[in-house]
């Protein structure tokens, strides 16, 4: 017996695609999809279509059912069509395990499976590897490519199939190499003094093989500088080479710049050289010696350049003489002889610049970081000191004597204007006066400020190589790197992705039940990813991907104000660009936005932003390693935040894409809380600010864990989360901030020991919903105090502070859960209790699409909101599938009718409620020891 899962392709760029690689995350319900099941892949036509495929990981620690599955695969697709694929997999196969020890201990595993499988056809291309003491030879079968492991210089040979013969058309000795430089013009580079890397074969498939270089730069005396990971990607009957050029800054950020960083192709590709480069409308080319349309008359060309410096200005050279001036390049070059021809593109060259292609005799200098941009990439920031701080009071009286002795009493200082919370139009222009008069030459910023600065930041550069045994017309080249800058997703069904659990408990918006929450959720899209980003130009190497920080009301109340003006960016010079994350996980909120749409916008808004983050947000080195900055003036000016460190959107991204750096920077995380650990084998939390510091990594460990069922991370999170809610006074009363202490570390100290709902933790629904699915059989107090949160929210007395939900016609203040909403739809799946549903029908459909408007509209705010809002990507899709499934259960009807008796109950008991009532008796600033908590 076999089943089918459906995924969509859709070419809609004007180019056609042949044999283009694909490669996807697609979920499987569990007790589904056997590891050991035939998988096959059909199109439209019925034809087979040659399929590899990989387990991501499964739904239990036995191993035996998928839960992400990746597969590769080549495609034909035209211009503009629509294909629809069928994978098809085999549910014959009996379960092969004698193992029955996990059914007694929880956290029993066995090394997870993750051999790479192939079905091929006769005749098909296929990859070959050969394995031998001193090398890897891959033959795609038209490509031959050697790399060896006992040399620095481990690109030993390139070689293209042309006719019978093999072509090496790298230079004799010399191979693909990665280089720095440093601003005392100190030259480093992967190839000559550098130690010898470690390689592995990360991916040995028949489609798809990549393999991992991990190494460092040195200098030519041998002096260890920054280290990089190179991973290259190999496809079936292609001369197609993928880099992902990763480095890691581990210098000193006061002492060292980078001049310029780049990765160097030696070619040997014969003579009558041809250069051609992709400019704004088509390809501009030269030939070496006979000119072309970027000829300057006779003489011999040295030298052709591109370089976009800009997001909207590039220029090409020849011989460092401007033949040309655009706006965005199209990201490729291409140099042609005698021999065959190489075509480099860059992905996102223009979102990513600066950006440069060189091409001479000597080969192809891609430059990640050109040197001819003229400025060095610092991993310093300006802010070096504690800034000058303000009050609400100096802006409301306008007193400029006041805030001139501030500014003068800390002369170097940078500023911060966050402390001011302007808001107004008035109050903001008043504040952008005082800075012009008294402060015009000192940083200022919105937003919160720090002094850290980029140390152990890390960058992934990707690059497509392309090899021809003949020249290849512009046009071509054209084509391909069009392809590669828009790259193509295999979609499955939303209503099949969500239906399977593996993404918790969600569903994608129905216009037809739901036709004002999918409006504003379309609009919050536009107006707080697209919009900003494209009037912002929050564009460059280590900007792209980013959302701008909303930690502040000023920047949204700019925003607001301005962004029709024509000066928006002038107006926003004091506002960050440099988001990093939230604690209630922006990147899985974004994420949120694709699963309910299937828009390939916010597929790629998403991906840009998850790449971003794991590398440029980060600390990869130092104490710190494993943690992200604090969302700050600057990427690198905040500290590391354990509690802001979430990786759900990460994990998610790593099975959607199967994108192996993504997964490394989750395990940098996840060995960050292993290495804290309390004697009593609790994560260690002795200084806390609040409870998310706590929360925060065992939600963290619970998602490793998930993905490798490695027992340390599933032994540390149960007893840390189960010490956590075995010290709260009730089930889910979760305390302002909670502490280890102690000789063993197991004695709890709580602070503020009440109903403090909204601290809860950006990700608490999920860490939660994720303890019961995994433990709740053996142990109920996950479930317990998931219900008892859940429930404090529906019934409890708290009313509408800072955030009020207004219930009902008598708009009753009540407490709105907002970031943990969907914890009442994990309620409702957890118990099918139509209470639950009714609440998240009036959240979703009287309540979300006013409230959220509001914050993307309104000027005046008294809090963050409007770029915050990336949010309820997360949120509603889990309110959407609790709402669908009640209505299914219990009907329309049932689920309003209860919907009013809600309502109802909250207008009889709560309308006359004391608005200042405080919950809970204690000494709101100070620790109080709960004593020991045993597990």
């Amino acid at each position: 017996m076999t089943k089918s899962v459906f995924l969509t392709v859709s070419n809609n760029y004007p180019v056609d695609r042949i044999g283009w690689p694909i490669t996807q995350g697609i979920p499987f319900a569990d007790k589904t999809l056997r590891r050991d099941s035939n998988i096959f892949l059909f199109d439209s036509d019925g034809k087979q279509i040659p399929v590899q495929w990989r387990c991501l990981t499964t739904w239990s620690k036995d191993c035996l059912y998928v839960k992400w599955l990746l597969i590769d695969f080549q495609l034909d697709i035209k211009a503009f069509e629509q294909k629809t694929l069928e994978l098809r997999y085999d549910t014959e196969t009996e379960p092969n395990s004698n193992d029955t020890e996990f059914k007694s201990n929880p956290f029993y595993t066995k090394t997870m499976l993750i051999n790479t499988e192939t079905k091929l056809y006769p005749n098909e291309a296929r990859i070959n590897i050969k394995k031998e003491r001193k090398k890897t030879c891959i033959d795609t079968g038209v490509m031959q490519v050697e790399i060896r492991h006992d040399s620095p210089n481990f690109f030993a040979a390139c070689r293209i199939k042309s006719g019978d013969e093999w072509k090496n058309v790298l230079q004799e000795g010399k191979g693909l190499f990665l280089y720095m430089k440093d601003q005392y013009e100190t030259w480093y580079d992967s190839c000559e003094s550098a130690p010898i890397p470690v390689i592995e074969i990360e991916e040995e498939g028949q489609i798809r093989t990549s393999i991992c270089v991990r190494g460092v730069y040195a200098s030519r005396d041998g002096r260890i500088f920054c280290p990089y990971i190179l991973r290259l990607h190999f496809f079936a009957g292609k001369a197609v080479i993928k880099v992902d050029n990763t480095f890691v800054f581990n210098q000193n950020p006061e002492k060292i710049e980078l001049k310029a960083i780049g990765m160097k192709l030696p070619l040997n590709i014969g003579n009558n050289l041809r250069f051609a480069v992709g400019g704004e409308q088509g390809a501009y080319h030269r030939d070496k010696t006979t000119g072309g349309n970027m000829s300057l008359g006779a003489n011999m060309l040295s030298e052709v350049k591109i370089l976009q410096f800009s997001d909207d200005k590039y220029k090409i050279e020849t011989d460092e003489i401007p033949v040309e001036e655009g706006a965005k390049t199209s990201g490729w070059c291409s140099q042609s002889g005698e021999k065959g021809s190489v075509t480099a593109v860059l992905y996102n060259m223009w979102q990513e610049y600066p950006k440069a292609f060189i091409m001479d005799e000597s080969g192809i200098d891609i430059q990640i970081w050109p040197e001819s941009f003229g400025e060095n990439l610092k991993f310093s920031t300006p802010y070096k000191e504690d800034a000058v701080r303000f009050s609400r009071e100096i802006l409301k009286n306008r007193d400029e004597e006041e805030f001139k002795r501030r500014v003068q009493e800390k002369p170097t200082a940078p500023l911060n204007l966050k402390s001011l919370s302007a808001v107004t139009k008035e109050e903001i222009l008043w504040v952008e006066e005082m800075i012009k008069k008294h402060a015009p030459d000192r940083i200022a910023s919105y937003n919160d400020t720090g002094w850290e600065n980029g140390y152990g930041a890390a960058k992934t550069t990707e690059i497509f190589l392309k090899f021809d045994d003949i020249e290849v017309s512009d046009r071509s080249n054209e084509e391909f790197a069009f392809g590669v800058q828009n790259p193509l997703i295999a979609v499955a069904d939303l209503e099949y992705m969500s239906k399977t659990g593996a993404l918790r408990y969600l569903a994608p918006i129905c216009p037809e039940l739901f036709p004002e929450p999918a409006r504003v959720m379309e609009k919050l899209f536009i107006e707080v990813i697209e919009e900003p980003r494209e009037k912002l130009r929050n564009y460059g190497m280590f900007n792209y991907g980013d959302l701008i920080c909303s930690h502040s009301p000023t920047p949204a109340a700019i925003w607001h104000l301005f962004k029709d003006e024509g000066n928006i960016n002038e107006m926003m010079k004091h506002c960050s660009k440099a988001y990093n994350n939230e604690a209630n996980d922006q990147l899985y909120a974004l994420w949120g936005f694709f699963l309910h749409t299937g828009n390939i916008e916010c597929y790629r808004a998403a991906e840009a932003y998850g790449k971003h983050m794991a590398d440029v947000d980060f600390y990869h080195e130092g104490p710190n390693r494993g943690l992200i900055h604090y969302h700050n003036a600057h990427h690198w000016t905040g500290g590391g935040a354990p509690c802001h460190s979430t990786i759900a959107g990460l994990m998610l991204q790593y099975y959607l894409t199967g994108n192996r750096r993504i997964f490394d920077v989750c395990k940098e995380n996840a060995q960050w809380i292993l290495e804290r650990q309390e004697p009593c084998g609790i994560f260690k939390c002795r200084d806390g600010l609040l409870i998310r510091e706590y929360t925060t990594p065992i939600a963290n460990l619970l998602e490793i864990y998930q993905a490798t069922w490695e027992y340390r991370y599933g032994i540390l999170a149960y007893r840390s989360l189960k010490w956590m809610c075995k010290a709260f006074r009730e089930p889910g009363c979760f305390p302002l901030v909670i502490r280890t202490g102690g000789l063993m570390g197991n004695e709890a100290f709580i602070k503020d020991n009440r109903w403090c709902l909204r601290q809860a933790g950006g990700m608490t629904p999920q860490m939660l919903y994720d303890a019961v699915e995994l433990f709740g059989e053996d142990d109920t107090i996950f479930k317990d105090t998931l219900l008892g949160m859940a429930n404090r929210y529906l019934f409890g007395p708290e009313p509408g502070e800072w955030s009020p939900m207004l219930v009902g016609p008598e708009k009753v203040s009540r407490m709105d859960p907002f970031n943990n909403v969907s914890l009442i739809a994990y309620a409702y799946r957890l118990t099918e209790d139509p209470v639950y549903a009714a609440y998240c029908n009036y959240y979703l459909t009287e309540w979300f699409p006013g409230f959220a408007e509001e914050i993307i509209t309104r000027t005046e705010l008294s809090r963050p909101g409007h770029f915050t809002s990336v949010c309820w990507g997360s949120l509603v899709p889990a309110l959407v599938r609790a709402v669908k499934d009640a209505y299914e259960k219990y009907g329309i009807c049932a689920i309003n009718k209860e919907k009013e008796k809600y309502v109802e109950y909250i207008t009889k008991e709560f309308k006359h409620a004391d608005k200042t009532i405080n919950t809970g008796s204690t000494n709101n600033n100070e620790f109080e020891s709960v004593g020991i908590i045993t597990i």
